[in-house]
């Protein structure tokens, strides 16, 4: 039995949350959108729905503003900074100019006056649905990904749960394309898919210069910074070798309260084996290491598992020219190579393979 995705639902039955205090107005909405093909599900305050995005994330957002406790532009901006780009469409008796201008800029797909027609409500609740992130088709699909990636089988539950949350994961291999392409496929599976995904090292950050601007991106949170960038997926390899200062820097991030403040960037940390050692040695922060490793993965190896092997190569051979076709004899010695140089060696002798292909195949 397949398990869900983020947004488990088919395209033509997507989740809808309606957050609206008044269960008058809150049962009309919902016969509307559920005579429209929409499933729905309804919450009566900003702080329900907020404690529930970690759980799980709806296709789309109706959200009056006039809710009990936390009301207004404040739910909107609290509301679209932890929900990683799920439309929200702002449904609400507030008509003033300067609370629709400012409920736009906060995130706001759209803003439909009460009392609204059921015809202009369900039109921007589907314009909403039809512009939300899409993630893969089939959970099928994106599991392949993580498995070509180096996720073992047994942790492929675990990745897939985790996709709904924002928690800081550590990739522990030995080789660092192996761990890239793996927080890689981690953030394409994710709801932050649409978001940037960047990549720092240890040897990108040794500068202060660097440190400043990695100390902007993580830190801007708390201090309320304007022209905030998207947050996405933040990697940083080689957890291993870091300076202190950028480690001081993690642990304090790590510290922080997520729920304060715009959405902050996912992390994915990578490392190579020896980063155990170097915590014995206390030449990595303990505290920093043990935050981290709370859900920690382990990367497969390439050499003896010619069913990697495989999948990366029909992977790869997808969006090859039509003449990349591999031979028998050539596939036998890929499956059972040993790849000591792992994903980036194999990634190397694809392209070489490739470059030269003719029409004989490779």
């Amino acid at each position: 039995m397949q398990r869900a995705l983020p947004r488990p639902r088919p395209p033509a039955h997507p989740f809808v949350t309606v957050v609206e205090d008044d269960a008058t107005s809150a049962g009309i909405v919902r016969h509307w959108l559920e005579s429209d093909g929409f499933c729905v599900n309804v919450l009566h305050c900003a702080e329900s729905l907020l404690d529930g995005l970690s759980a799980a994330m709806p296709d789309v957002i109706v959200l009056d503003l006039g809710l009990p406790g936390m009301r207004g532009v404040e739910a909107l901006t609290r509301i679209a900074a932890q929900s990683r780009g799920v439309p929200i469409v702002v449904h609400s008796a507030e008509r003033d100019i300067q609370t629709v201008v400012a409920a736009m800029r906060e995130g706001a797909f759209d803003f439909v006056e009460k009392p609204a027609n059921r015809a202009s409500l369900v039109d921007a609740t589907r314009r909403a649905s039809a512009s939300a992130p899409a993630p893969f088709q089939t959970d099928a699909q994106w599991r392949d990904l993580l498995h070509c990636a180096g996720a073992s089988a047994a942790d492929l539950d675990s990745l897939q749960a985790l996709a709904t949350t924002a928690v800081p994961l550590l990739l522990v291999g030995p080789d660092a394309g192996q761990r890239t392409a793996l927080a890689r496929a981690i953030h394409d599976g994710s709801l932050a898919s649409h978001l940037p995904f960047e990549t720092r090292t240890a040897a990108s950050l040794c500068s202060p210069t660097a440190r400043a601007e990695l100390r902007r991106r993580l830190l801007k949170a708390e201090r309320r910074l304007p022209n905030l960038d998207d947050p996405g997926t933040l990697f940083i390899d080689d957890l291993d070798a870091l300076d202190p200062q950028t480690q001081s820097l993690l642990a304090q991030f790590l510290r922080g309260d997520t729920r304060r403040g715009p959405a902050r960037p996912r992390l994915i940390t990578g490392s190579g084996p020896q980063l155990s050692t170097s915590v014995a040695a206390r030449r990595f922060r303990s505290d920093l290491y043990y935050a981290l490793s709370s859900f920690e993965f382990t990367l497969e190896a390439l050499g003896g598992r010619p069913d990697r092997v495989r999948a990366l190569l029909a992977a790869t051979l997808r969006d090859a020219p039509a003449c990349a076709t591999i031979r028998e004899d050539a596939l036998e010695a890929l499956c059972t190579y040993a790849w000591p140089g792992d994903r980036t060696e194999f990634d190397g002798v694809l392209r070489r393979a490739l470059h030269g292909c003719s029409s004989g195949g490779i």
